[in-house]
């Protein structure tokens, strides 16, 4: 397998403009995806990440030609593949994808090596070269001694290892991947995500990853695209969407603990845990705070604003909720630190840059809101 062009060419990978879906149940109409604009940028891989039912399946599956859009266009490699104006729907053989699922679909009656080397078949590769090549892609991906079993004698990690191992044996000019490691076990989803963010780093590929889970996200994107309903809220480097979420929204699917709070004349926020401040307030009035519980400190005090309500050992950390008034927090402390126990009284701090504060109603964001319906900006130009 041969590394793809360097990124730094600036070549498009894959163009969403204004693409728009609808679900239309009886009488009902249910937007899937508003007007989404969105680039991936040759090896770049870009992870849509949000709740079930936000339209990251839905934009994943019209790139891969299994969803037919209402309106837009979608370019794959500099190529239209699709186009509501010129009537442009090329299918998905057509497109030049390989496609990893989250339920592994390999075919059952065949030995692990013909499911790899059956995309080679289909694109006409001179047989002498077929098992050598399927050989090597089961060798990246560390199944090579596998390669004469059959599906239903490999582990869940094994199958879905050959599973990729069969997306880019071809070498596609994109892949997809539709949650991949939701089946898996905690210790196989961390051991499969470093492999694939290995191989993104060796071939440098383009590839879109749809997942819920933030850490997932956070750790194989090159890009992040946070999605809302049918939307897309904020998109930008891992470090960016989670240290500068442009709204409540972002910060709170990120993990953050988010709560109501005011700003008084002089900047300083004042929460039912205390008065706080921040490098980023932006003006008085009503406002909400979000602060990840990495980044909040507690401190044992008789007089304290909060109380703890609940303790649970995580092995390296320890995490607490803490509540003051109607407002609760979750705080991460690491486990060699002193520990406290419900009931304690506790003062809740953070250091200025990790309070963020978003104005009244706080959903969504100056920065957000500037932006066309399902075409969030970058926070810079990005990788």
């Amino acid at each position: 397998m041969r590394p793809a062009a360097s990124s730094s060419s600036g070549t498009v990978g894959v163009g969403v403009d204004n693409l728009s879906i609808t679900y239309r149940l009886g009488r009902k109409e249910i937007l899937a995806l508003d007007r989404i604009s969105v680039e991936v940028r040759q090896g770049e891989l870009l992870v849509l990440l949000g709740p079930s039912g936000c339209g990251k399946s839905t934009l994943l599956n019209a790139v891969a030609g299994l969803l037919k859009p209402d309106e837009g266009q979608i370019t794959i490699a500099g190529r239209e593949v699709f186009g509501s104006k010129g009537l442009v729907n090329v299918p998905p053989n057509g497109r030049n994808l390989g496609m990893i699922f989250q339920a592994y679909s390999l075919w059952p009656h065949m030995t692990v090596r013909d499911n790899v080397a059956f995309p080679l078949k289909r694109r006409g590769f001179a047989q002498k070269d077929v098992k050598p090549t399927a050989n090597a892609a089961l060798d990246l991906v560390r199944c090579g001694q596998l390669a004469d079993q059959y599906p239903g004698q490999l582990s869940g990690g094994q199958q879905q290892r050959v599973a990729l191992a069969r997306a880019i044996v071809a070498e596609p000019a994109v892949l997809l991947f539709d949650e991949p490691l939701s089946n898996l076990d905690a210790n196989l989803r961390r051991q499969l995500r470093d492999e694939i963010a290995g191989l993104h780093n060796r071939l440098q590929f383009s590839g879109i990853y749809v997942t819920h889970d933030q850490a997932e996200a956070l750790s194989l994107g090159t890009s992040v695209a946070v999605m809302t309903t049918a939307r897309i809220e904020q998109i930008g480097t891992p470090q960016e969407v989670h240290n500068s979420p442009v709204s409540e929204y972002v910060a709170w699917f990120l993990g953050a603990n988010v709560f109501d709070a005011t700003v008084d004349a002089r900047g300083a926020v004042e929460t039912p845990f205390g008065v706080l401040s921040s490098e980023e307030t932006t003006g008085k009035g009503p406002a909400r705070v979000a602060i990840y519980p990495e980044r909040l400190r507690i401190e044992p005090a008789d007089d304290g604003t909060a109380t703890i309500t609940l303790v649970q050992y995580k092995g390296t950390a320890v995490e607490y909720s803490v509540q003051a008034g109607n407002a609760s927090v979750n705080v991460v402390t690491i486990t060699s630190e002193q520990p406290l126990a419900i009931g304690d009284r506790v003062n809740v701090s953070a250091l200025p840059r990790d309070v963020l504060v978003f104005s009244d109603p706080g959903i969504v964001s100056a920065t957000a809101a500037a932006s066309e319906p399902g075409q969030a900006k970058r926070n810079s130009e990005g990788p």
